[in-house]
């Protein structure tokens, strides 16, 4: 079914308001039906006002808005709750602006409003989300945390009670709500921490909830368990919404809330909603949890990280204090009674390391990401220590730093280590393959001279860098996440890579990575070793190519060919497309071989291949089939005409000669064509009659191409002689216009002649346009053409006018080539100018498919037509798909019609509704209107009835020869 008008694609309601008390409507789009549940005709009754559809509460602030526009002559913007013929409240966002007469009247509103009303919930949901985490975040202790997240979602959900339960044990006999928040209109608010005996039903909400990873609801939609809850009576709970809390530490607790005051019944965005409060309530509450579990193994995680020489510490930025577990205390050579602060442990930094700890600390608070370095400590005997730090940092919802969490290590012992290896890589420095070792945290702290000369980068500039900066881009997250899986598991990792050297270069290496741990299987070191392998890729890719391309030409061989060919099919099946195949073979090439010796045939060959390779598209593949035959496949061909061009071409491109050392020799080709799948559906039977049609051709005397059919081959050198006599048209008058009249459907009279071209062939008789305007645009004979028809178009014009004929315009049609492709604007006042003919006479059609094919560039040309007074008339309108912001911005004075619309007028409805909504159209942007293809009386009758301005088509009259229009005139 094709669509009633532009704007009804448009989403929302598309309105025009009279300036009146509440604004009543006198144009909706179809879209007002969707929006507002109100049909078309009821809103543009004439009883129906647009402040009707505005909530009671957003009237006054709407009504300002739209008058300080108003006041101001702009356009306004508006944001309200919209109400529905069923009462629903939607939000809606929308533009407006007063429509003025040109001595700036105010004749009416107009604009368009949309539904916003999911964003606008989305945005409500992402601000109690952020309220919700960063309560959670801010939290001092578990208790306030939950008594504000109960605080947020009893407001949220405009319940009677939120509440937390725990443990959520059905096979217990009581249950109490450890925590709870109520509403005080409340009936139970003064009944709280009840011990509740858990009965049937109530072990039935609590098994539910265990073994559901979504909340439970329980209203009039969903049913209670069995015999309702007792406190269902008792507290008159009328819904409940309920979901298992499962920390990542303890048993299982219930989280719930009731309504009671009145019934409710919970929405998909509700249940959703409450289940994302849930997943936030678990995090947080598997935080809490998790530490109160480590204050009780206090004691025992001391000891770990004693004898891991790993501590932890905490800064806390709301509260400027800073501390450290007992590891981190023993680590920096301080007792308990020092009192540890931000700057202090700065102070302790080793002086030389101090500015780089302080700059990466706080750099990775603004830039928020992970403060990870090793540096040296200074401590107050005048030790020095090696230490490995690495914290992260949570931010609150204005994204301000809260909490510092970090780990500080003793690497000092490590440091012995990797002295050892330093000296050890004197052993293999001198080695041929590159050695690159990194500490456990993968940073590089040695490489040796076969990575400098492999690589380019000198020792110094990768240092402390991860390997990963000299990745090439060619292997995505998965490679190096398997390749890390292999080196954790299995110690070690062997296969090829690609890296990047310093100067850009993308090269192969075969790397071995092994790991490097110590007595107890801590990781100490990680070592690489590997070899550029580009010589040896070189060598596979050259064989490769050998095996897949001709070693005279470098044009894919018959197996490479064959693939492609292959290929090029299956796609072609798929997307329903044509493939073309021309089998091409040099004429007489033997005489050359023969005569001029084989080395010299090779040397004509590969010309002959470079020469193919120019005169074809990139998408298309040349082949050397054996020989002096070539193969082409030409791929995303919509008509045979396409493979008719680029044979043509070819053998245009082979008049020139070859010029070889001191030779000029000449050649020409024999080609045959194929077509997929008119010709063959399988390569093999597509080559043979390709081959075929190439061998026929050299019987028709060579130096030519045929099809594999006949009678395509003929279709080709007609479509070929038309066009080469096509350029003798224009010489020779073989150019002729007839006039088709254009009548008013108010008075009957004929208003204006569309000129219409056609060609008086000598031998074919009279050729409409659609046989030869195609081929005249692609050659651009159009620009000749078009600008012959214009000035014949406006001579005679000029020529009825002095005789005394009525008449308002002469049409003539414009192709998009002449927009694209001509200097329009110049060419027709050059024409008006020598015919003198006034510009308000001529009327310049163009199709709307045109039109949207370089919008800008053509609304820029019309522009400057319209200032001069020329009209503008869209042709076939209806059949593009215009959108109507593009509609506004044309210059326009008629639209026309297609006659696809007005053919089937009465008798298909849809036709029928469109034609009144493209005449709707036309008299709401003040422009004429003119039917195409008007054939019958019906058709007549229905474009009177719904007052339609014009009307053209054999009904009336067929298109007028020139010498019948002055009588043809005085007849009507």
């Amino acid at each position: 079914m094709m669509p009633l008008t532009v704007v009804d694609h448009l989403p929302g309601l598309v309105y025009r308001c009279q300036n009146d008390e509440h604004w009543t409507f006198l144009f909706a789009n179809a879209g007002c039906l969707h929006l507002t549940g109100y049909p078309i005709n009821d809103l543009t009754s004439g009883n129906f006002h647009y402040a009707h559809l505005i909530d009671p509460e957003d009237r006054e602030r709407v009504r300002e808005r739209v008058q300080r526009g108003i006041s101001k002559k702009e356009p306004y913007t508006l944001e309200f709750r919209l109400v529905t013929a069923t009462g629903e409240k939607k939000w809606v966002w929308g533009e407006g602006q007063g429509v003025y007469s040109e001595k700036g009247v105010l004749l009416f509103l107009e604009g368009f409003v949309i539904d916003v009303t999911h964003q606008y919930k989305i945005e409500q949901r992402n601000k109690i989300l952020k309220h919700v985490s960063y309560i959670a975040l801010k939290a001092g202790h578990q208790e306030e945390m939950l008594e504000e997240v109960l605080g947020v979602v009893l407001k949220t959900f405009a319940c009677d009670r939120a509440w937390l339960i725990y443990p959520c044990d059905p096979d217990a006999e009581t249950f109490k709500a450890i925590k709870e928040v109520t509403r005080s209109e409340w009936p139970g608010a003064d009944r709280q921490n009840l011990a509740v005996p858990i009965v049937p039903a109530i072990a039935e909400v609590f098994r539910r909830a265990l073994f559901s990873e979504h909340p439970n609801a329980y209203d009039s939609e969903t049913g209670w368990p069995e015999d309702h809850l007792p406190i269902n009576v008792e507290f008159h709970i009328q819904s409940m919404l309920v979901m298992c809390i499962k920390p990542k530490v303890g048993k299982p607790w219930l989280f719930g809330i009731h309504h009671c005051a009145k019934p409710y019944v919970f929405l998909e965005e509700d249940r959703q909603l409450f289940y994302e409060i849930t997943q936030q309530l678990t995090e947080a509450l598997s935080i809490f949890l998790s530490i109160q579990e480590l204050h009780k193994k206090e004691s025992a995680l001391a000891e770990a990280q004693r004898i891991a020489h790993i501590g932890n510490w905490e800064l806390n930025f709301d509260e400027n204090t800073l501390t450290w577990s007992d590891e981190v205390y023993r680590i920096f050579g301080q007792s308990q009674e020092f009192l540890p602060t931000l700057e202090g442990f700065f102070q302790m930094v080793h002086p030389d390391d101090r500015e780089q700890v302080e700059q990466t600390f706080r750099a990775s608070i603004q830039q928020k990401k992970t403060y990870n370095i090793s540096h040296r400590l200074l401590l107050k005997d005048g030790s020095i220590k090696y230490v490995n730090e690495r914290c992260e940092t949570y931010y609150g919802p204005s994204g301000n730093a809260v909490r510092s969490f970090g780990i500080v290590q003793d690497i000092t012992e490590q440091k012995v280590i990797e002295e050892k290896l330093r000296q050890s890589a004197v052993i293999v420095d001198n080695t041929a393959d590159a050695i690159e070792v990194t500490d456990q945290h993968n940073k590089i702290i040695e490489v040796n001279r076969a990575y400098s000369r492999i690589t380019g980068y000198e020792r110094e500039e990768v240092l402390g860098n991860d390997p990963g900066f000299s990745k090439s881009g060619k292997h995505g997250e998965k490679f190096y996440k398997s390749m890390w899986q292999d080196i954790r598991n299995k110690g070690m990792w062997q296969g090829e890579i690609w890296n990047k050297r310093k100067n850009g270069e993308i090269y192969p290496v075969w790397q071995t990575i092994s790991t490097v741990r110590d007595q107890d299987q801590a990781v100490l070191n990680y070592v690489s070793v590997f070899s550029d392998i580009s010589m040896i890729k070189k060598s596979q890719e050259k064989i490769d190519f050998l095996a897949h391309h001709d070693p005279l030409t470098g044009l894919p061989n018959r197996i490479l060919f064959n693939d492609r060919l292959d290929h090029a099919l299956r796609r072609a099946q798929r997307d329903k497309q044509q493939v073309g195949l021309i089998f091409l073979d040099l004429d007489h090439f033997k005489n050359i071989n023969d005569s001029l010796g084989h080395p010299m045939g090779d040397v004509i060959l590969q010309k002959v291949a470079k020469r193919i390779k120019e005169n074809i598209r990139d998408v298309d593949t040349v082949a050397r089939h054996g020989g002096d035959e070539f193969v082409i496949i030409m791929e995303e061909s919509q008509q045979a005409l396409d493979v008719v061009v680029l044979a043509h071409k070819l053998i245009m491109a082979f008049a020139n000669p070859f010029k070889v050392e001191e030779h000029c020799l000449h050649l020409s080709i024999s080609m045959g064509i194929s077509l997929y799948p008119k010709d063959a559906r399988n390569s093999e039977t597509l080559i043979s009659n390709a081959d075929a049609a190439m061998y026929r051709a050299k019987e028709e005397g060579r130096n030519n191409f045929q099809f594999y059919t006949r009678e395509m081959t003929q279709a080709a050198f007609k479509r070929l002689t038309l066009e080469s006599e096509l350029h003798y048209a224009l010489k020779e008058n073989e150019l002729v216009l007839h006039y088709q009249p254009q009548y008013s459907l108010a008075s009957g009279e004929v208003t204006n002649l569309e000129a219409l071209i056609r060609w008086n062939h000598p031998k074919l008789g009279l050729i409409l346009p659609d046989k030869f305007i195609p081929f005249s645009e692609e050659s651009n004979l159009i620009l000749l053409i078009g600008e012959w028809v214009l000035e014949t178009a406006c001579e005679q014009m000029q020529r009825w006018i002095k005789g005394g004929l009525k008449l308002q315009r002469v049409a003539v049609n414009m192709s998009g080539v002449q927009f694209q492709r001509g200097n329009i604007v110049d060419t027709i006042v050059r024409i008006l100018e020598k015919t003198k003919l006034a510009p308000e006479r001529l009327e310049i059609e163009i199709t709307e498919s045109a039109i949207m094919q370089r919008m800008d560039q053509v609304v820029r040309i019309l522009d400057e037509l319209s200032q001069m007074g020329v009209t503008i008339a869209i042709d076939d309108f209806g059949t593009g798909y215009s959108s109507l912001s593009y509609l506004k911005r044309l210059p326009i004075n008629r639209l026309k019609i297609d006659k696809s619309f007005v053919r089937d007028i009465p008798q298909d409805l849809n036709d029928v509704a469109i034609t009144r909504a493209v005449n709707a159209l036309g008299k709401s942007l003040q422009v004429g209107v003119v039917a195409e293809g008007v054939e019958t009386k019906e058709q007549w009758a229905f474009l009177k009835a719904i007052d339609c301005n014009e009307a053209q088509g054999y009904y009336f009259s067929q298109p007028v020869v020139v010498e019948d229009v002055p009588s043809f005139l005085r007849r009507e």
